[in-house]
């Protein structure tokens, strides 16, 4: 729906509305800290004790949320909320936006679940793998997206 505090090209309040209620059905959510201000009706921030609090309130009604995208000084945070608990992981904060990093994330993280991984080790693995396949893209035109092929195996 969002990035850098913007709505999508196409995306307005009738659409936003219609994400919340498919949303409001869902078990697992996995929105970046955007979405999830958006999906909590909230100004974007990247205060930490707001999203926190945001994805605390959005996990009393999913049995999981995993918000992505969370940046503190030279990391970039991923906030698993399971069970009641909350888990924080972080990787490096690399230089340059990627496009097509979140579909990367929710697709590892998915694939964890359905291995029956607990959400916060499904969630580690995803960070670690975007993390690593960011590491091995440096340097390319970052509107191709992550080049994650060369590190497949790393999902075995």
């Amino acid at each position: 729906m969002a990035d850098d505090g913007s709505l999508y090209d196409g995306f307005d309040e009738a659409r936003c509305n219609a994400v919340r209620r498919l949303a409001a059905q869902a078990d697992v959510l996995t929105p970046n800290v955007n979405e999830l201000a958006l999906l909590c009706g909230a100004e974007y921030t990247e205060d930490p004790a707001a999203v926190r609090q945001m994805g605390a309130r959005l996990a009393e009604d999913h049995q999981v949320v995993a918000v992505t995208g969370y940046r503190q000084g030279t990391e970039i945070h991923t906030l698993v909320f399971a069970g009641g608990d909350c888990t924080d992981l972080a990787a490096p904060l690399r230089p340059g936006s990627f496009s097509g990093t979140g579909d990367l994330f929710v697709s590892v993280f998915t694939g964890g679940l359905l291995r029956g991984r607990a959400p916060a080790q499904a969630a580690k693995q995803a960070v670690d793998f975007l993390s690593h396949a960011i590491a091995v893209t440096h340097g390319t035109d970052p509107r191709d997206g992550v080049d994650f092929e060369k590190i497949m195996e790393d999902l075995l």
